[in-house]
């Protein structure tokens, strides 16, 4: 083939677009997602459903980690009365802070440093659990290989089809076009708002309720080494600098493994969105590994690995959930889950009369969001 024929094949491959109709689409490559596409397949068959995204969806890493996302005793007894979960196992992990070279509970005389936007939910008592397990056994996530169900485009543009239609019609930047009749969003609600078109006829109740966890990122990092560094179950909070209010370092340990002379941990910390450089990633990660082995100083003579992972969401907290109703009436066939997303009281209200929907935040709220959608 000469080279005047392979630049056309080049150019005949570039326009090929996917153009088609899903009765089902959903949009994002998270653990909530492929629980959807599992669920959603087993209900409807596999040629009706399709997850699109971007990104790669890597089994191996949607399940959380670090410190847990339940905690509270109005999270752990909201997901306590749904009807498919039971968490038996009550395990408590406090929170404790660290000044003048040792850790302190939260409560106590000794105060910690100001507490930045988001840090205070960590604050709460957590509850152990297996993420992984939760999810497999509640519900029943025997897919093998997502990837065969992926369309893998860079979406531009969300747009509703005209009434006699219903549904949606999706834009991707390469020209693709994809019409469904339900649109499942499983992406932070910033960048629904970012995405949606006749952004104008958008109530303003719903646009605040999607902008108010705009610009909070975070930064984990796992770690892995070859000692028993800490042996104490307790979510840690560690200034990031005692001169300047940076906010802290937030992470646990897992249990040290005698067998492999293996323990690993996470911690992770708020990011504002300039922080989200390569260059500022890397700098925040030096910082966090100087700081944690100044703080547990057997990490200085141990091996140790990392990997580190950027989260486009955290959790919020203090909801007004009667947005639901709005998202209902505006954006019908819509379905948006996760840690933010709006929830449906009178779903929930014959079993949860004396739960404050207001506090039920984190890991508990994005489950939520799957059980009213897939109920």
């Amino acid at each position: 083939m000469n080279i005047k024929s392979l630049k056309a094949l080049k150019t005949y491959q570039k326009d090929i677009h996917f153009q088609g109709h899903i009765p089902h689409l959903i949009v994002g490559s998270d653990i909530n997602a492929v629980i959807l596409l599992n669920d959603l397949i087993n209900r409807e068959g596999s040629e009706k459903v399709r997850i699109l995204s971007e990104t790669t969806i890597d089994l191996a890493s949607i399940f959380g980690s670090g410190p847990s996302l339940i905690r509270g005793e109005d999270n752990f007894e909201f997901l306590n009365n749904f009807a498919r979960f039971k968490l038996e196992n009550k395990v408590l992990e406090t929170a404790q802070f660290y000044k003048d070279q040792k850790f302190r509970s939260f409560g106590g005389k000794a105060n910690s440093i100001s507490l930045q936007p988001g840090e205070e939910f960590f604050t709460y008592p957590a509850f152990k659990f297996c993420s992984q397990s939760v999810y497999q056994e509640n519900f029943k996530l025997n897919l093998e290989r997502p990837e065969d169900y992926h369309l893998h485009y860079h979406i531009q543009k969300l747009e509703q089809r005209d009434a006699d239609l219903g549904g949606w019609k999706v834009e991707c930047s390469d020209g693709s076009q994809i019409s469904c009749e339900h649109l499942y969003f499983s992406r932070p609600l910033w960048k629904l708002t970012e995405l949606l078109s006749g952004k104008e006829k958008i109530s303003e109740k719903i646009m605040e309720f999607c902008q108010k966890s705009r610009g909070q990122y975070g930064l984990m990092v796992q770690f892995k080494v070859n000692q028993n560094i800490c042996s104490e179950s307790h979510t840690f909070f560690i200034p990031q600098s005692l001169t300047y209010d940076w906010g802290h370092f937030i992470g646990s340990f897992n249990e040290y493994c005698k067998e492999t002379n293996i323990q690993n941990f996470s911690f992770f910390c708020h990011l504002n969105e300039d922080e989200t450089s390569a260059e500022m990633i890397t700098r925040k990660i030096k910082l966090m590994k100087r700081v944690l082995k100044r703080v547990f100083e057997n990490l200085n003579s141990a091996s140790m690995e990392e990997k580190y992972l950027i989260i486009d969401q955290v959790p919020v907290q203090d909801f007004d959930d009667s947005v639901y109703e709005s998202f209902q009436k505006e954006l019908p066939q819509l379905f948006v889950v996760g840690m933010n997303a709006p929830l449906n009281k009178d779903f929930f209200k014959s079993n949860q009369a004396s739960i404050s929907f207001e506090k039920v935040c984190g890991e508990v709220r994005s489950l939520a969001s799957l059980e009213q959608v897939l109920h």
